[in-house]
């Protein structure tokens, strides 16, 4: 069907599209050319929810994309390329008015733009407007054959065919993705259809199922949304070693259930990342950017983090025994770190991606272990710092989450916490004296290669260490001191 917008509606909308310059560019290209571009998806689901132009823009074009795509690029001195071998689609990325955009063209399927965007995932996502009805005649009238604007207007995700889920599994995350994303309800029968397809997840790769999944983790509320994908079976498709925490009791120390306690970690972790000033005024800004950066492809620090805190006690289940009446989980660290490392190659993350996780896992009890000491020593703290090389801020805020996440009083303010005095102390000494930083040992390689009769090697490199260890420690302060302790 077709959809007309209100006038006064009609007016604002009109004025922002052709006042696009993007979209002008391409309806230039496309009247050069002599074919139609129909602008469609995102971007009008986007002007209907915010009012505002996306930076995303997506056009459907009838012939010749790679040479479409070039020309778009060249006009704003940008790059293209392929973005989908089989179907022919190419991405543009330009820079326009202190704006990056990403442009994408692809042909229409079977020729018709009916048939392709009735063809797509969800409704909402299925609206398409000619530039020629936008440039030419100055109308907006909207192809909607899928009820999408309504279902925008219902705030609904609805598939757009009983097919929608075997031409593409990956749009079961979509699902929930866009559900959170825009606090959107998924429609019953397409709910229905979810749960009855959640195995058809393992036929897709897993780079598109990874990057699905950490950018629902960078929506606010990530913790509901691991429920929802839990309640709809996604979850123990990727993460199956998540079902055995499933209403496991943790002993008297815990109000929640080993998964509930998971999820809870997820929720506080969430808080701490987003309210830095709350809990560590001092460090909030290098909190912030550290966790806002890209540690790969879509993978934020903040995401990242989030993965770890949903993993944490994934060892529990394996190392779970009663003694005295008590549950305990001796070792889960280790047996967790082992199964975190397995599941982290299931989903194709980097080795340093990797490595992270590992050692926030592995190490993430030590702050709780210091925590017991009646004196927390320089030694004790710069070991634990040396040891978290790359994931220190990682295993401290999952520290404290962990402990956030025990009892339910824990939340009304978690500065009260045992622990968090020492988080706060790990993360002063991190800040003021992080190995490596800036640091300068008392003697360098070459005076102690020269002084022991030493070649280059791994040796040299150890020694330098601890030097800067016992240095830390207050056990030597001058060369001569750094001298007699190497020889």
């Amino acid at each position: 069907m077709q959809y007309t917008l209100s006038i006064k509606r009609q007016i604002t909308v009109l004025d922002l599209l052709r006042h696009s310059a993007p979209i002008k560019a391409a309806y230039d290209i496309a009247k050069k050319s002599r074919q139609e571009f129909f602008l469609v998806g995102g971007v009008l689901r986007d002007l209907h929810l915010k009012g505002a132009i996306s930076e995303d823009i997506d056009f459907l074009v009838e012939r010749d994309v790679e040479s479409i795509a070039g020309q778009f690029a060249l006009a704003y001195d940008g790059s293209y390329f392929c973005l989908d071998d089989d179907r022919g689609n190419y991405r543009a990325l330009i820079h326009d008015n202190e704006t990056y955009h990403t442009v994408d063209f692809a042909p229409l399927f079977e020729g018709q733009v009916t048939i392709d965007v009735t063809n797509r995932d969800f409704t909402i996502n299925s609206i398409a407007l000619s530039l020629s009805d936008l440039f030419e005649k100055g109308a907006l009238t909207f192809i909607d054959p899928t009820g999408g604007i309504d279902d925008l207007q219902k705030k609904l995700i609805r598939m757009c065919s009983p097919r929608a889920f075997e031409d593409d599994p990956v749009r079961l995350l979509r699902a929930v993705r866009f559900a959170k994303q825009y606090h959107f309800t998924i429609e019953p029968g397409t709910e229905r259809r979810i749960r009855e397809a959640t195995e058809r997840l393992l036929t897709c790769s897993w780079e598109r199922i990874r990057n699905e999944f950490f950018i629902i983790l960078c929506l606010p509320g990530a913790s509901a949304a691991l429920k929802q994908l839990d309640s709809l079976g996604i979850l123990s498709i990727l993460l199956p070693e998540i079902d055995g925490m499933k209403g496991m009791d943790q002993g008297t120390h815990h109000d929640y259930t080993l998964f509930e306690h998971a999820l809870q970690t997820v929720h506080h972790t969430e808080t701490i990342l987003l309210n830095p000033e709350r809990f560590f005024p001092r460090h909030k800004d290098l909190i912030q950017r550290h966790f806002i950066h890209t540690i790969e492809a879509a993978i934020s620090g903040s995401a990242l983090a989030l993965f770890i805190a949903l993993l944490h006690d994934i060892g529990k289940p394996l190392t779970c025994m009663k003694r005295d009446g008590e549950i305990h989980f001796y070792g889960h660290e280790r047996t967790g770190m082992e199964t975190a490392c397995r599941m982290a190659r299931r989903f194709k993350l980097a080795k340093k991606t990797e490595t992270i996780v590992k050692k926030a896992i592995l190490q993430h009890m030590r702050p709780l272990q210091l925590q017991l000491l009646k004196r927390v020593t320089d030694r004790a703290r710069y070991r634990l710092i040396r040891d978290l090389e790359g994931a220190v801020l990682y295993t401290l805020l999952l520290a404290l989450a962990d402990a956030m996440a025990t009892r339910n009083e824990h939340t009304l303010d978690p500065r009260l916490l045992p622990i968090y005095p020492v988080i706060a102390d790990l993360l002063d000494f991190y800040c003021r004296d992080l190995p490596g930083k800036s640091e300068t040992a008392l003697l360098s390689g070459h005076e102690i290669m020269d002084s022991l009769q030493m070649k280059p090697g791994k040796k040299v490199g150890e020694l330098i260490e601890k030097i800067r260890e016992a240095e830390r420690q207050g056990l030597v302060s001058t060369k001569e001191e750094a001298m007699k302790l190497i020889k």
